[in-house]
């Protein structure tokens, strides 16, 4: 069976996934890797950016963030309500923990009348991994 096409993203999409699933799983991770993180978040439509950069930062703190980049890409599925996204980090090396080099997030997120929710399936950290990740 053909892949499903990337869909053009909406803020109504972006927005949710920013807030209910990335802030909250950045969040989680600088607690593991033991310093904060900032990422730049691209919206990626076929490698290509599309839409302008949003900054999140894990927490507030005095440490310097580790700073990375982070593509948010959508796909259709055969539900008009819903839409899969796809969540990938890229961080340079940092001596705070040099093995850490990003994590991906794979999801969904569905519309119900004026409500978007965004919900998360799988989370991997990605060590000694500087490479974007492609759709399966």
């Amino acid at each position: 069976m053909p892949e499903r096409p990337e869909a053009d993203p909406h803020s109504a999409h972006v927005d949710p996934v920013i807030e209910q699933v990335l802030r909250p799983q950045l969040a989680l991770l600088a607690s593991e890797v033991g310093h904060p993180l900032r990422v730049v978040v691209r919206t990626v439509k076929d490698g290509t950016v599309v839409d302008p950069e949003a900054i999140v930062h894990s927490t507030a703190g005095s440490a310097p963030a580790h700073e990375g980049v982070v593509h948010i890409r959508f796909r259709t599925t055969f539900f008009p309500e819903r839409r899969l996204f796809l969540v990938d980090s890229v961080f340079p090396a940092d001596a705070r923990s040099p093995s850490f080099t990003g994590f991906s997030v794979r999801g969904r997120v569905e519309s119900h009348g004026s409500t978007v929710q965004a919900h998360f399936s799988t989370w991997t950290v990605k060590r000694n991994d500087p490479v974007w990740r492609q759709w399966l």
